[in-house]
């Protein structure tokens, strides 16, 4: 049961660092045009 809750935990947090990965290479990517829309 412990183990099973700690796996659930660490794959939460790979989901996490995966969306923030994304998000912060969107964030990235939309720098430039807001900047040269400005």
């Amino acid at each position: 049961m412990v183990n099973n809750i700690k796996t659930s935990v660490h794959y939460f947090f790979e989901q996490v660092r995966i969306f923030d990965k994304f998000r912060g290479l969107f964030l990235f990517c939309q720098g430039p045009r807001v900047k040269f829309s400005a």
